[in-house]
């Protein structure tokens, strides 16, 4: 069992994506959950909705990279 204390404890990067054509709730968990975790980085690709894994994979990619980076 985990508590909403506990999310400050984690310590793994965390991307959180939804594209701009996403839906408001989509976009309402984005926004909560990157308030919540110290460790997030948020994204928005443009043009992108629900599916954006298919129709947005290259940017996908780039993102999933960026942890490579850092």
């Amino acid at each position: 069992n985990h508590s909403i204390k506990d999310f400050d404890r984690l310590n793994i990067p965390i991307n959180l994506v939804c594209g701009s054509k996403s839906n408001d709730v989509a976009h309402a968990i984005v926004d909560h959950l990157d308030a919540l975790l110290p460790t997030s980085k948020k994204f928005q690709i443009k043009g992108a909705s629900h599916f954006l894994v298919t129709s947005h994979t290259q940017e996908c990619i780039r993102i999933l990279k960026l942890q490579e980076d850092d």
